[in-house]
């Protein structure tokens, strides 16, 4: 089962992803959001079931194409699980990658937090 949760935080939209990661349907769902003006996301990945390098090279993509779209205006932010709960089917190596090169947090409120006012 795959599913994506659109849902308001604050000034942040907060896309809850469960299950497998639809990487097509969560550009599209982003794309929606930031075209119509929504440009601060937060992508949910706490209940994904398994995570690769190959797609978290994709999410680096879909937070770089926002930035230079949008001028650095759009943001895209990550929650992670809990560095003890993270799902075994998730990779090393992606893990390592999506914690290093973008903007993550295991906590919801600080995710939000950090776009500012």
């Amino acid at each position: 089962m795959r599913r994506i949760v659109e849902r308001c935080v604050g000034t942040a939209v907060l896309l809850d992803v469960e299950g497998d990661l639809d990487l097509e349907f969560l550009k599209e769902a982003a794309d929606k959001l930031l075209s119509g003006n929504r440009l601060r996301l937060v992508v949910n990945l706490a209940k994904v079931k398994s995570l690769t390098v190959d797609e978290v090279g994709f999410l680096e993509s879909l937070v770089r194409r926002a930035e230079k779209r949008y001028e650095a205006q759009g943001c895209i932010k990550f929650l992670t699980p809990d560095p003890d709960h993270t799902p075994r089917k998730w990779s090393v190596g992606a893990v390592i990658r999506l914690n290093a090169d973008l903007d993550c947090f295991d906590n919801e409120d600080e995710a939000v937090a950090s776009f500012g006012p």
